[in-house]
């Protein structure tokens, strides 16, 4: 019997690693060719594969496009989206093809993920997302011109509709509009599970690459901000600003 238990905490534990249930936006300057993503988290840090926090979701192939793959996260789903995106597909044709290949592996299912795509492909700035109808509420998606906005297990819709006001709203340049989309987002419970702590999540991010990187692991790009804790009672967002602050002003 303690074999069995031992064996059932142990999954439970694994399907908490690969879950990240999150808010997040990925988006691409028309005039400089940046590509940018930032999101954030209420799942705790040591949960998450590395230690990374909210960054997990977070794929950047520079001069090209961005993805983020969350909700239930697949490794194999991410590799297969990059490659796609590599090769030129359109952002509606990469979501078509992770729809009908789910890598169903980690015993979950495409109803269970969802996906928010930038590229530019053949000049144009294009996006899509999908939101599975088993993610948990309040979960949804935004789609613009160059720019998707998706969220799950959210306070509610508002927090994806005041993140888009503000990133369209903001001046300056694509790092500076994504941050603002992330205030924006900035809540007590802006992912929901964090309400009772009274902040909007545990971890965040904020990445932009330039045309010209070649590499986009992370501390490769451009700007690389990566929060991946905090303390009690601080919201990373707060700290994704002060640290992106400092190093706009050095």
């Amino acid at each position: 019997m303690k074999r069995v238990l031992k064996l059932f905490v142990l999954m439970g534990f694994q399907s908490l690693l690969w879950s990240q249930h999150t808010f997040s936006i990925v988006a691409i300057d028309s005039l400089t060719g940046e590509i940018g993503s930032a999101g954030a988290t209420c799942l705790d840090t040591v949960l998450l594969k590395g230690g990374v926090g909210a960054l997990l979701i977070s794929d950047i192939v520079p001069g090209i496009g961005a993805i983020h793959t969350q909700a239930w996260w697949n490794p194999e789903n991410q590799k297969a989206a990059r490659k796609r995106m590599e090769l030129g597909e359109t952002p509606g044709k990469i979501i078509r093809w992770l729809v009908e290949n789910d890598d169903s592996t980690d015993n979950h299912s495409i109803s269970e993920r969802q996906y928010g795509i930038v590229c530019v492909v053949n000049g144009k700035l294009l996006s899509a997302a999908f939101t599975g109808e088993e993610n948990m509420p309040e979960a949804s998606h935004i789609t613009g011109p160059g720019y998707s906005i998706q969220g799950n297990i959210l306070l509610g819709r508002a927090v994806l509709e005041d993140m888009e006001l503000a990133f369209l709203s903001a001046k300056g340049s694509l790092a500076d509009r994504l941050m603002a989309a992330m205030k924006g987002a900035k809540r007590p419970g802006a992912d929901s599970r964090c309400l009772a702590a009274g902040v909007s999540s545990l971890s965040a991010f904020l990445r932009v690459a330039n045309p010209g990187d070649t590499r986009s692991d992370y501390g490769q790009l451009a700007l690389d901000i990566n929060i991946p804790a905090v303390s009690p009672g601080t919201d990373p967002i707060d700290a994704l600003q002060k640290a992106y602050d400092i190093r706009k002003n050095h």
